[in-house]
């Protein structure tokens, strides 16, 4: 739907891994479950989704303020915050990972 592509398949120089296959998933699973969590979220801040709970994880990709995620409500407790296993697409991509349930409100 993004009439900006000038239909140029010139593949950009900087070409990252080939990370357009359209979804980056964590390889760890979450910890506990809380059916209160579930639901459909928003970013407040630009947002790291990272493979595991913690600052200190590899981060998947960067979710832009104000974009949609979702949560089952699995999350993983680390250093007295949630980190919520969530769901969200930026630029036709899908993550799958964690984030700081500081920065996404319902």
């Amino acid at each position: 739907a993004n009439s900006n592509s000038s239909s140029s398949s010139s593949s950009s120089s900087s070409s990252s891994s080939s990370t357009s296959s359209g979804s980056a998933t964590s390889t760890c699973s979450a910890k506990s479950f809380d059916k209160n969590l579930a639901g459909t979220y928003k970013t407040t801040a630009d947002l790291y989704i990272r493979n595991d709970a913690g600052t200190n994880k590899k981060a998947l990709g960067m979710l832009p303020k104000g974009i949609k995620a979702v949560c089952y409500g699995y999350y993983t407790a680390f250093n007295g915050a949630k980190w919520l296993y969530i769901q969200a697409t930026v630029n036709g991509v899908t993550y799958t990972g964690f984030s700081h349930s500081g920065y996404l409100t319902r």
